[in-house]
């Protein structure tokens, strides 16, 4: 092993693009760098900027790092020639020193992710930096080129072969969603598309008419502040969560902020839907966070008299209502559902009792597939975290990778996490 500094092997690239026409790279913590084309859809993949002209340029084999996130672990060498923000940093590696297959493992390892943490500077940890010049002069222990080699040939069989399996996983996750929806659709709107051939006794309304007059749809307070010890509690976008709508989860404003907000005051069994952001999340208000209030990435739901609650959530999550609030959202550099078009929204309504009966039959339909998700998630997250142990000890030396292999360690490994998930 040899002790390098990163600026000895790994000098930083500072090419500019000309016209800014190359391929535009993202980088992520969970899959390193991709063209950005093949991560997100066509309206997201365009870059928000009027021109590229100035990008930094990327080649195969570069490491790239969003320094911004270097915290979370987003970077990785790239497989790919593009461009990349300026607020990246893009460094050369210099292959009489690395196998840049070894480096993308060692650097995206756990062991290098804390090292890179504890080396960015910043106030708390959404805000910490790790510039070019804290990176080149930190360190690591380099073996020899055969060395690495043979350990990045062997963390490329191994974690396919894991990889592939956490894909499985993934398309169960993504199966049981596609089901739900469905099951979604054909409860609550069961003459979709037609409006005109509604089961008897239903309506085409506004979501606005079922909802009560004197507590209209509205979001809250626009500038809560920083969060305080005590004080009312408020709810934002991201705590539409089920195990996030607890006081011990909430954050809190002080009385003055949000006694000029009394309006937006959330009841027990309002309906509050995410916004803004990471939109359509909708839960029930709970009895134990009643009198909270809102922050303006999520809005209050106040259902009237004679209306379920628990039917109008479904309701709302239905691809058929939700979508056109989502086609709206779409284009803005923070998407975000108004409120106009939130209180104007079309839904199907059925009479009161068959509001209920929808509603049991979805609880419990839900409830079967949370279970479901939730166990193929716990064994989707056993394998990452064993992927993760693996690489570790792979480009740190702390196991052999040629007796591992031999010993067929990793098979055993992965029968003793199946075995454990359906005992």
């Amino acid at each position: 092993m040899i002790r390098r500094r990163f600026k000895h092997f790994m000098p930083e690239r500072t090419e500019y693009s000309a016209k800014g026409q190359e391929t535009l790279l993202s980088v992520s913590e969970y899959y390193g760098v991709k063209p950005r084309a093949e991560v997100f859809d066509e309206d997201a993949a365009k870059s928000r900027a009027e021109s590229l002209e100035g990008y930094r340029r990327v080649y195969a084999g570069d490491f790239v790092m969003n320094y911004m996130l270097a915290w979370k672990g987003a970077y990785g060498v790239s497989d790919y020639d593009g461009i990349v923000s300026p607020a990246y940093a893009v460094y050369r590696i210099n292959p009489l020193y690395a196998d840049r297959r070894f480096i993308h493992h060692r650097l995206r390892s756990e062991q290098m992710r804390s090292v890179f943490k504890a080396g960015s500077k910043g106030i708390i940890e959404s805000r910490l930096r790790l510039y070019p010049d804290a990176f080149l002069s930190m360190a690591i222990d380099l073996p020899d080129l055969d060395a690495q080699s043979a350990i990045a040939d062997f963390l490329d069989r191994e974690t396919a072969r894991i990889d592939r399996l956490i894909e499985k996983k993934q398309r169960l996750v993504k199966l049981s969603q596609e089901r739900w929806l469905s099951t979604l659709s054909r409860s609550v709107f069961p003459s979709f598309p037609s409006w005109s051939s509604l089961p008897a006794g239903w309506r085409k309304v506004r979501l606005k008419y079922l909802t009560d007059q004197k507590r209209p749809i509205m979001y809250g307070i626009v500038l809560p502040g920083p969060n305080m010890d005590e004080g009312p509690m408020i709810v934002k976008g991201g705590d539409v969560k089920p195990d996030r709508l607890k006081p011990e989860s909430l954050c809190r404003t002080t009385e003055e902020i949000e006694a000029r907000f009394v309006r937006s005051r959330l009841k027990s069994g309002d309906l509050v839907i995410s916004i803004r952001g990471g939109i359509g999340d909708i839960e029930i208000v709970p009895k134990q966070i009643e009198g909270a209030n809102l922050t303006q990435d999520a809005a209050r739901i106040a259902p009237r008299v004679g209306i379920s609650a628990k039917w109008l959530r479904y309701c709302i999550m239905a691809p058929a209502v939700f979508h056109p609030l989502e086609s709206r959202s779409l284009g803005a550099a923070v998407r975000g559902i108004n409120i106009f078009d939130l209180k104007r929204v079309f839904v199907p309504r059925p009479p009161r009792e068959e509001q209920l009966n929808i509603a049991k039959n979805l609880v419990e339909v839900e409830n079967q597939l949370s279970k479901l998700r939730n166990k193929v998630v716990e064994h989707a997250n056993r394998l990452y975290e064993f992927r993760s142990a693996l690489v570790t000890a792979a480009v740190t030396g702390q196991i052999d990778v040629t007796t591992w292999r031999e010993r067929g360690q990793t098979d055993r490994q992965l029968d003793r996490i199946e075995e454990e998930m359906h005992a």
